[in-house]
């Protein structure tokens, strides 16, 4: 097999998180994420790229900003997403998608109150800021 034949297919972040977004929309509390949609940002082993993983969270991230995305979307996207990066992590793999990552921590950030802040949303809080730095760090990384 060529080397050609080997590279996995273009990715389009854009695109797979559209996609995502509207099977999240069709039912919210049955959103998963099937093999082959994660197939479509891995390599011919099954193994994370890490510039997808990072390019797609981008993508949420930005629409999270923008207003596009709701928190629970791009929550539930990375949570499930997250669980390809801790295998290719135990398997040992050279694999560690770093703003992929920061995206995650941001919305993890986001998912339960701290003690004496009932009042207080903690994605508004703690996501939000979060990423806007995510988001203005890579206004500047590209510029």
């Amino acid at each position: 097999m060529s080397n050609a034949e080997q590279r996995p297919p273009d990715f389009e972040p854009d695109k797979f998180i559209d996609l995502l977004r509207r099977r999240y929309e069709e039912n919210p509390e049955q959103f998963s994420i099937t093999q082959e949609h994660i197939e479509r940002c891995t390599g011919p082993l099954g193994e994370v790229i890490p510039h997808r993983f990072d390019a797609f969270a981008l993508v949420l991230a930005r629409g999270y900003h923008d207003g596009q995305l709701s928190f629970a979307f791009c929550d539930a996207v990375v949570n499930i997403m997250v669980g390809k990066v801790h295998s290719d992590s135990v398997a040992q793999r050279d694999t560690w998608p770093p703003l992929f990552w920061d995206v995650f921590l941001a919305f993890d950030a986001g998912e339960f109150f701290r003690a004496g802040e009932r009042h207080i949303d903690p994605a508004e809080k703690y996501t939000r800021p979060l990423i806007a730095k995510i988001i203005d760090e890579s206004k500047n990384d590209a510029g």
